[in-house]
């Protein structure tokens, strides 16, 4: 099952605003980390979740709740795939607008797609 989000968390996922990574914790550490100021598109996007799909101590609900938290952080259907229509974001600056927006949020990004080149 999908978790909600709960402050800065999604499931055994926690973003780390001085990094800016999803670090997955599991038995009291941090297991791994995505790095989300590489995620400028929907291709980098898909990237992580294949990669960490294809881990064989992966679990459903480990790529259930990070699929949440990205869109939940990035809003891709807004913002880098929208109508199957290639786009890219700043990622800095989507997640600077996460860090300020309130954790309730859902979609506040639809302002900062760039137009596809």
């Amino acid at each position: 099952m999908i978790s909600k989000q709960q402050g800065r968390t999604w499931g055994d996922w926690k973003l780390d605003t001085e990094s800016h990574t999803l670090d997955l914790y599991m038995n009291g550490g941090i297991l791994y980390s995505v790095q989300l100021t590489g995620i400028t598109d929907s291709a980098q996007m898909l990237d992580w979740i294949i990669q960490l799909r294809e881990k064989t101590w992966i679990t459903n609900d480990h790529i259930g709740d990070l699929v949440s938290a990205l869109d939940h952080i990035f809003d891709p259907q807004a913002t880098i795939c929208r109508g199957g229509q290639h786009r890219t974001i700043d990622p800095m600056r989507a997640l600077n607008m996460f860090y300020a927006s309130d954790p309730d949020d859902d979609h506040i990004w639809t302002r900062m797609v760039k137009p596809p080149a």
